[in-house]
């Protein structure tokens, strides 16, 4: 089966979407299809790729563009003859109605609780997100489907750690990037370390630079980062529709503390503390007594170290694949015009950005 992506921003682009995508593309490969991907050459907030380097992958075909047209994307159709088309974020509601035209099934990935009218099956990136949508009524008889982002461990889980600070990753307003800098502000004792993600925490108004803070850049590799972490924070403000980092953070076997909104607690496997991203005094207690308690943490990270060991990615990537492979085309397709996005969590220029892209 020929199966193609299409999605504005990919790897080497900073974000569990665009990661998570590559993987599942990996996926479909390794189950014996033939997949490619139409993307922007170059993404809103993509590193360069000196900065960025772009994976080498032999069996993708990268088909860039440097914005989305359909006459042009109906020339990739007919030059790559797709069985099934996978849409995504940006270009899906452009993308998706294109392929319906040409009579191909179309499946849509949700990855931020976001929808849109072009698809014959849905995937969500957790149960709590199929929730969240459940009242769109024109999903009824669409195909669905729940496959957490697949995450490759050997890519993630640090090889040599070296605990030492409390890691954040992506600190921004929508992910608790405030909470952040107030903690490690009234925590002097305690050595934090941010990694940069969508963009500069600063465009939010979050000042890091504080004396026990330490701000890298956005990560290639982050198990590095990973092996630094004495505790994992994971504050979100914003209802995640999963997780990545928090996931991540249980497979490394750290004590994570996540907040209680979205899926978050479907993330962590039931095996991380989770608190309202409000309650500040809760955050600085439970930090505290992870940092000075080597018990308290040990406990923590046992309970990640037992998920992690029973959780099976290859059972939900097999699953994955043989809905795609069973996909068939609805014949009821809504006019929605413009995919639904959490824009108000982003800076204001980020979400200018956004709405214009998608005009």
């Amino acid at each position: 089966m020929r199966i193609l992506a299409v999605a504005e921003r990919f790897v080497p682009a900073p974000g569990g979407s665009e990661i998570s995508l590559h993987a599942v593309l990996k996926g479909l490969h390794a189950a014996g299809h033939e997949v490619a991907i139409h993307t922007s050459a170059a993404p809103p907030g993509a590193p360069s790729a000196a900065a960025m380097p772009r994976p080498a992958d032999p069996w993708l075909e990268r088909i860039p563009a440097p914005r989305f047209d359909c006459d042009g994307f109906r020339g990739v159709l007919a030059r790559f003859r797709p069985d099934r088309v996978l849409t995504q974020m940006d270009w899906a509601h452009l993308a998706g109605p294109v392929a319906v035209e040409a009579g191909i099934p179309v499946c849509f990935f949700s990855c931020v609780g976001d929808v849109c009218g072009a698809l014959d099956g849905i995937v969500f990136n957790s149960a709590w997100c199929e929730r969240s949508l459940a009242g769109y009524a024109f999903l009824a008889g669409k195909g669905r489907h729940v496959l957490h982002p697949p995450i490759e461990r050997a890519a993630v889980v640090a090889v040599q750690p070296r605990p030492a600070e409390v890691v954040m990753v992506n600190p921004i307003r929508a992910k608790g990037g405030e909470l952040f800098a107030r903690l490690a502000a009234s925590m002097p004792d305690i050595p934090f370390l941010a990694v940069t993600g969508w963009y500069d925490p600063a465009e939010d108004g979050i000042d890091l630079a504080l004396p026990n803070v330490t701000l890298l850049p956005n990560q290639s590799d982050m198990r590095p980062v990973y092996g630094r972490a004495r505790v994992l924070m994971v504050p979100s403000l914003f209802p995640e529709a999963f997780g990545r980092v928090a996931r991540e953070g249980v497979l490394n076997g750290l004590p994570v503390i996540a907040s209680t909104r979205g899926g978050l607690p479907e993330a962590t496997l039931g095996a991380a503390l989770h608190l309202d991203p409000e309650d500040e005094p809760a955050w600085r207690e439970m930090l505290r007594r992870l940092w000075d308690s080597p018990k308290a943490a040990n406990d923590l990270a046992a309970r990640a170290r037992v998920a992690a060991h029973r959780y099976r990615e290859a059972d939900e990537m097999a699953a994955f694949v043989a809905f795609v492979e069973g996909l068939e085309r609805q014949g009821t397709y809504p006019d929605l015009k413009q995919p639904f996005h959490n824009l108000e969590w982003l800076s204001s220029r980020r979400a200018g950005e956004t709405s214009q892209a998608n005009d």
